[in-house]
């Protein structure tokens, strides 16, 4: 890594108004020596930590966290998109590369805030919050290093040479030290903030502390084929079984612990309609929403294209509603997770405009068919070849941009769209309850039970009752198992970003990708049978060539 992460003691960062989260302006040159002893220096510091999450949001989060998976493939047949949802990306990957730096970037510029704002002098009220803000997001950033590549190399500085890859325990305790620091009482704000939007809460930072230990405790349990490619590698004592002390049922205890002092606090719930958590007008300061990365007109981007957006036609095609343009798809088989009457999410995620898409090789392109969707056993070849319909071919409505779910937008191709990526949501707290409280005591509990069945509730509309839609009824105890919460996972929090690890801490990514993803789809790859080397990625070969002792950064095996 060497000087590639080095942030310097001269640093460009940002000051927010205090009505605008991250909507900055360049303001001025700060140096380490004088824009740390001022609130004001303070603030622009963190934001220059707060800053790096749009990037990785932008494009990558979508190859590391979406692409790959049973959720969603890429249109291209040539690119980097396609070489993820393909497993076939190299050492030279500039995604690779670009995630690496980022994530190390985010670690950084953390550090510099930690280690040198308990100097500044000031109110320790202020110091407390920011260093709590930092270590939130150097955290989150280590969490997501350590999924996607396993040991990695811890650094407390802004200098990261020839530092080794540490174990993955090692990794954890630094996370969890984190995340334990930032929610102690009155480090971090209890309440969402309507001048400071989008910065980070005491119960983001319990949530996320959640998260962690239910991620530990899934891959002490089910992580076979990580801890094969460490023993592969010759460094087995730097896997999960060997660096991490606590057992699998002592984690999950302590997720669902976490996780419940969440719930129980009363902080958040879910809104009534699925709908509204994703409109433009109920960011950020909803009920629902927990932590959110922050884009605006100014600070946008087309990060939403990644995924799916909707707008109108620009053929003069005549439609009466939406029509699909996105770089990345849904698999035809999503569809057959959603109950056909009483999942109301099904149509909000996929709309019937979209199911169909759009193909450039097809005279029709708007074709509204849903035949062969009706039976829940519809095979692959039929929801893609039915009639010459290319159903496939479909596109993602969640991320709408106006005050109204069908309302239409005026940002022309996608760019600078101050639609929020939302990293977490009440929904997603109570799933991992019902996960970790199922995992926990060895079989599903009543509280768990009724987490899970909340979800499922607004999901089929709070004021309609289970018996009115018997395709979509609640789960009783004996129904509660990992993989009906699993499925209820990509059901509620499709192209989220959670799947890709959902998938790697319960060992059921080959599964994933080779049972749910159809040969014959045109443009998208599947199913295939990956090798176990991908479920790490590779350290990007630029960081191997500047590192003099090779042996401190050791390529993972396969690579």
């Amino acid at each position: 890594m060497k000087n590639q992460i080095l942030i310097s003691t001269i640093m460009l960062l940002f000051i927010s108004s205090c009505s605008d989260f991250l909507e900055e302006q360049p303001k001025a040159l700060f140096s380490s020596s004088n824009f740390l002893t001022n609130e004001q220096g303070l603030e622009a510091a963190i934001l220059g930590v707060y800053d790096e999450l749009r990037g990785f949001y932008s494009v990558e989060a979508s190859a590391a966290m979406y692409l790959g998976t049973d959720e969603g493939a890429t249109k291209w047949e040539s690119s980097h998109r396609y070489d993820f949802d393909a497993y076939a990306w190299s050492t030279e990957s500039s995604y690779l590369s670009d995630m690496w730096l980022n994530h190390y970037t985010i670690i950084s510029r953390a550090n510099l805030l930690i280690n040198d704002a308990p100097g500044s002098g000031l109110e320790q009220a202020v110091i407390d919050r920011i260093v709590g803000e930092a270590k939130f997001l150097r955290a989150l950033a280590y969490f997501r290093l350590v999924q996607l590549w396993g040991p990695v190399p811890i650094t407390l500085g802004t200098e990261t040479e020839e530092l080794p890859r540490e174990s993955v325990g090692k990794v954890y305790e630094l996370v969890v030290q984190d995340l334990i620091d930032a929610t102690q009482n009155g480090v971090l704000p209890v309440a969402k903030s309507n001048s400071q939007a989008g910065r980070v809460t005491h119960h983001a930072a319990k949530s996320l502390l959640g998260k962690v230990y239910l991620t530990m405790a899934s891959y002490k349990k089910y992580g076979t084929t990580f801890e094969g490619l460490m023993s592969q590698a010759g460094k087995t004592e730097l896997g999960y079984q060997s660096s991490i002390t606590d057992s699998a049922s002592e984690l999950y205890d302590k997720s669902s612990q976490v996780l419940k002092e969440v719930i129980d606090s009363g902080t958040y719930q879910l809104l009534d309609n699925y709908a509204d958590v994703f409109v433009i007008e109920n960011k950020n300061l909803n009920s629902e929403s927990i932590f959110e990365v922050q884009f605006s007109e100014q600070t946008g981007g087309p990060w939403s294209k990644e995924l799916g957006y909707p707008i109108w036609p620009p053929f003069g095609v005549e439609v009466t509603t939406w029509a699909g343009y996105t770089f990345n798809k849904p698999p035809a088989s999503l569809i057959l997770f959603y109950a056909q009457n009483g999942d109301q999410r099904l149509e909000y995620n996929m709309p019937s405009d979209f199911i169909d898409g759009w193909d450039a090789n097809l005279d029709n392109r708007f074709l509204n068919e849903r035949e062969g969707f009706s039976d829940p056993g519809a095979t692959y070849e039929n929801m893609i070849n039915n009639n010459g319909n290319h159903y496939a071919y479909a596109g993602f409505g969640k991320y709408r941009w106006g005050a109204e779910p069908n309302q239409n937008h005026g940002y022309s191709g996608g760019v600078n769209v101050p639609t929020n990526g939302i990293m977490m949501r009440y929904a997603d707290v109570l799933l991992m309850y019902a996960e970790a409280s199922l995992e926990s005591n060895g079989s599903a509990t009543q509280q768990g039970l009724d987490a899970i069945n909340q979800v499922r509730s607004r999901a089929r509309g709070f004021n309609i009752p289970s018996s009115e839609t018997p395709e979509f009824p609640d789960l009783t105890l004996s129904d509660l198992t990992l993989d009906e919460i699993m499925d209820e996972r990509l059901r509620e929090l499709c192209i989220e970003h959670y799947r890709k690890f959902d998938l790697l801490r319960t060992n059921k990514l080959q599964e994933a990708i080779y049972t749910r993803k159809p040969t014959n789809w045109p443009y998208m790859t599947g199913p295939i049978s990956i090798d176990n080397s991908k479920w790490l990625y590779p350290i990007p070969q630029t960081e191997i060539d500047i590192v003099v002792n090779k042996e401190n950064l050791w390529q993972n095996p396969g690579y």
